[in-house]
């Protein structure tokens, strides 16, 4: 008897536990492999636990900011675009595979080169000037499917541009503020990290030093004025 009793709270647990809930605004596809992915539209489904891997993918459109270097045979000078781009999933499988593959950076820097080749390097043709670019992109309806990340591109706006001397132009990142974020915060961690090795290092080279550091950070970090902090040499014969 109990033994009946714990397999049939198992299989409460495995039932409720399989349970998702998809809202309207979304669809979640299960991905079991990349040739073996099913899509689930708005309601309540259930899925065997662990039995692939699921992603919510929201359907509204979206934004991103990408920067484009562009060098205006036109205008004669060399720009940095920084561009809104209104977006949205069109193959909702395509789009997972492709973020599983290549991560989020890659999809952003994807992203930039179809405005740059598709949309910017077609339209610069039309036009004779910013003003010109910045118009035409506007009142110019915008119908890009990409079949690679299975997203539609469906607006392209000028937020900013800005002139760039040919000297101190640099290959920019086509980041998006999400990407951009990520490597920023990327750049922290590593940057926290070299600390850290070189306190570990100071601290088996010099330990009364690296304790006359720690003492210091800490009435850095904790007093509220000068007040608060001893004197050199009181501070340091501790």
């Amino acid at each position: 008897m109990k033994n009946v009793l714990i397999l049939f709270l198992l299989g409460i647990l495995l039932l409720f536990s399989g349970i998702f809930i998809v809202d309207e605004r979304e669809v979640v596809v299960i991905t079991h492999s990349v040739k073996d992915s099913k899509i689930y539209s708005t309601g309540i489904h259930w899925n065997l636990p662990f039995y692939g891997e699921i992603s919510y993918v929201y359907k509204n459109e979206r934004n991103n900011f990408v920067l484009i270097e562009l060098d205006n045979s036109v205008t004669k000078q060399f720009e940095q675009m920084k561009l809104n781009i209104v977006w949205s999933v069109n193959d909702p499988i395509k789009y997972v595979n492709y973020l599983n593959q290549y991560g989020r950076k890659k999809f952003d820097e994807n992203m930039a080169d179809i405005i740059q080749t598709r949309v910017i390097g077609s339209t610069i043709k039309q036009v004779s000037n910013d003003v010109d670019l910045i118009s035409y992109l506007k009142n110019n309806p915008i119908n890009i499917l990409d079949v690679n990340s299975g997203i539609k591109i469906s607006s392209v706006n000028v937020s900013e541009i800005r002139l760039i001397s040919r000297s101190s132009s640099e290959s920019l990142p086509q980041l998006s503020a999400e990407s951009a974020y990520s490597e920023a915060i990327l750049i922290v961690q590593n940057a926290n990290k070299e600390k850290q090795q070189a306190l570990d290092k100071l601290k088996m080279q010099n330990p009364e030093f690296y304790n006359y550091y720690s003492l210091i950070r800490q009435y850095q970090m904790t007093s509220k004025n000068k007040s608060d902090v001893p004197a050199f040499d009181k501070l340091y014969s501790r």
